[in-house]
């Protein structure tokens, strides 16, 4: 078995260039035949991408201006919303002018004519 090695070792060394050349070669192919899916997928989905990209663009609509995309803003009707009011310590005169209403006579009268009758009947009430 020793002299069978012997001559396996000895073809190698006269046959060095002729076997790294085969080893180079496999190894070669070997990597290719790796890369080879690799580098096709990429083409192929490259072609898919581009594709996919002028199907998209032929649905793709005008663009729109952003007048016609929002509404313009109303004119001022009513006054702006305040989202803060400085608390008031007082009320001055004009700030209560917006809230009272002035009675008429007859309201006046007829609010007059119940508290008086409740006024007679508390003082009737008492002996």
């Amino acid at each position: 078995m020793n002299r069978n090695a012997e001559k396996v070792v000895s073809y190698l060394r006269q046959q060095r260039t002729l076997f790294l050349l085969f080893l180079g070669g496999l190894i070669v192919l070997l990597v290719a035949w790796l890369l080879l899916p690799v580098v096709l997928r990429i083409q192929a989905s490259q072609q898919v991408a581009a594709q996919v990209r002028s199907f998209a663009q032929s649905f793709t609509g005008e663009p729109i201006s952003r007048k016609e995309l929002f509404i313009e803003n109303e004119p001022d009707f009513v006054p702006p919303f305040l989202y803060y009011r400085p608390p008031l310590a007082t009320w001055t005169p004009e700030f209560a002018t917006q809230f009272w209403q002035q009675l008429d006579d007859k309201t006046v009268q007829e609010l007059k004519k119940v508290a008086d009758d409740r006024i007679n009947t508390l003082l009737e009430a008492i002996p």
